[in-house]
């Protein structure tokens, strides 16, 4: 598609469950600190899927109509001050936009900003022909990075962040929930030498694409008891660390459960609620750490999964399906379902 300043992109047009569309649009001029990416991909995020689902956390969080899509892998065809980005460059992006002036900003933790924005907010939206990114959030895709890979180094660096947060080498690790960020952090835990891994998820499609990334043990919540099997294959003692990323309430508390005393529940997945958790029992009696994971350390996590990447870190397998942008509704379908990992959209 040549750019005559226009661009189609797919919409949340209105404030429910699936109300999305693709339709053509300006860009807007670029000022400085921008760039014009020509999308190659873009992936589909959970979080996407929440909000085109619409659920509590998108309703209180979004305001229709807005373009989607975050996650994308491009080419720089126009810029304004772009600093060491060139006209084109291959490209990657952050989502999280920090202020640079906060306190939180000021100790380096960027996506903890305490004015922090995201891509997803700004109205430019991923799953397009062409997107206007702050040059900010735009990150180098190494040559020995596919397009597809790129497009996703986004949602890996969660993935690579949470095995990394805790430490991996020689520990027995559960993932909890084999959707993309949980298939991408099983491939992790095996690239950064974890002992065991067990993966626990309830479609059997997806326990079979964790044994396939690298997971020693996938269990179903539904037909086993989670904690006795994962205290079974750890002698007893349960996993050093639980790295939960599906954000369902049982299984935060089966988790915590199935961590052992002095270990670490590293939370990525967004429950649509608040969550009960034994605090006095679970957590301070057994010294157990719970941490949360919110993106990417701005750029840390970045230069760690490039390198992981350009080391022993294999993810191509993740990827499962890749649909024409005017297919879009095909695509979110295929990417609610069990059986597809991840899913890419191209322009």
């Amino acid at each position: 598609m040549s750019y005559d300043g226009r661009t189609r992109v797919v919409i949340m047009a209105q404030p429910h469950a699936d109300a999305v569309d693709l339709v053509m649009r300006d860009l807007p001029a670029l000022r400085a600190g921008e760039a014009l990416v020509k999308i190659r991909y873009a992936g589909i995020c959970g979080t996407d899927l929440h909000i085109i689902g619409w659920n509590e956390w998108a309703a209180r969080s979004y305001k229709p109509p807005f373009a989607l899509g975050h996650e994308f892998c491009g080419e720089i065809v126009d810029l304004r001050e772009g600093g060491p980005f060139r006209i084109g460059d291959r490209v990657s992006g952050e989502t999280h936009l920090a202020c640079g002036n906060c306190d939180q900003c000021r100790r380096g933790r960027g996506h903890t900003c305490e004015n922090l924005t995201t891509f997803s907010r700004l109205d430019r939206g991923s799953f397009a022909d062409y997107s206007v990114v702050p040059v900010s959030l735009l990150r180098k895709v190494p040559p020995r990075v596919s397009d597809q890979i790129g497009a996703i180094l986004e949602p890996l660096g969660i993935s690579v962040r949470c095995v990394r947060e805790v430490g991996s080498e020689g520990k027995d690790i559960l993932i909890s929930g084999c959707g993309p960020i949980g298939l991408m952090a099983i491939a992790a835990a095996r690239g950064f030498g974890a002992q065991r891994i067990i993966a626990v998820d309830p479609a059997s499609a997806r326990r079979d694409f964790a044994l396939q990334m690298g997971a020693d043990i996938a269990i179903d919540p539904n037909a086993t008891d989670v904690v006795a099997a994962v205290r079974s294959a750890t002698g007893g003692r349960g996993v050093d660390v639980c790295v939960e990323t599906s954000g369902a309430t049982p299984a935060i508390s089966i988790g915590l459960k199935a961590t052992n005393r002095g270990g670490a529940l590293v939370m990525a997945g967004l429950p649509p609620r608040d969550v009960p958790i034994d605090i006095t029992g679970q957590i301070v009696l057994r010294e157990v750490t719970l941490r949360g994971v919110y993106g990417r350390l701005l750029d840390q996590t970045w230069i760690d999964t490039e390198r992981a990447l350009l080391s022993n870190l294999n993810v191509d397998a993740v990827i499962t399906d890749t649909f024409a942008l005017e297919d879009y509704v095909a695509a979110i379908k295929c990417a609610r379902a069990a059986q597809a990992g991840k899913v890419l959209l191209q322009p």
